[in-house]
């Protein structure tokens, strides 16, 4: 080979190279706050490309964190992301469950546990799944859960359709739906 070609295969293998580089985006920290309903405080933060990147992906939190009330720690908020405001993303109220540890300390021999699930439409025609759950002290007979479960469905129902989205998360997550329940 010549040395015209052999300066002409090093210049094409440097091209090569060049276009073969992997352009790194730059990351940077985006703070997560949580829905106008817990006042916008910041729950998390994530290291990402841009926060739009982050719309759409769910961000799980403890009710502790959000409330600071230590009785509310066995309780998971689930939050979807869904509006970026400069370097902060917004959410939305996505989901709220109770830990599997709790319900298996809290249901114990020689008691009944309770259960159902259904769907409700909201007073704003929004469409909830509800999932109730009810310890009885005592063993009670299957017939008696049945009427507490109809009883029940009824009570969700009236209260849903009287309440908007707000007020049923704010009524649900603060315990006066449940001890309306209750009574």
């Amino acid at each position: 080979l010549s040395d015209n070609t052999v300066k002409e295969i090093e210049k094409e293998m440097k091209n090569i190279k060049k276009n073969l580089e992997v352009k790194k985006k730059k990351k940077m920290w985006v703070s997560i706050l949580a829905p106008q309903i817990f006042n916008s405080i910041e729950v998390g933060d994530s290291y990402c490309s841009g926060p739009e990147t982050l719309i759409g992906k769910v961000v799980k939190v403890n009710m502790m964190a959000l409330t600071q009330d230590p009785r509310k720690q066995s309780m998971t908020i689930s939050l979807k992301i869904n509006e970026q405001k400069g370097d902060k993303v917004s959410t939305e109220f996505d989901a709220l469950t109770m830990g599997s540890s709790h319900l298996k300390r809290v249901v114990r021999r020689e008691t009944s546990k309770i259960e159902d699930s259904f769907e409700v439409e909201g007073k704003d025609k929004i469409k909830y799944v509800i999932k109730p759950l009810a310890v009885a002290r005592t063993h009670i007979h299957h017939s008696l859960q049945t009427d507490i479960r109809h009883r029940w469905r009824e009570i969700i129902r009236e209260e849903f359709l009287k309440s908007n989205f707000e007020d049923v998360i704010g009524m649900i997550v603060g315990g006066r739906f449940q001890k309306e329940l209750k009574d």
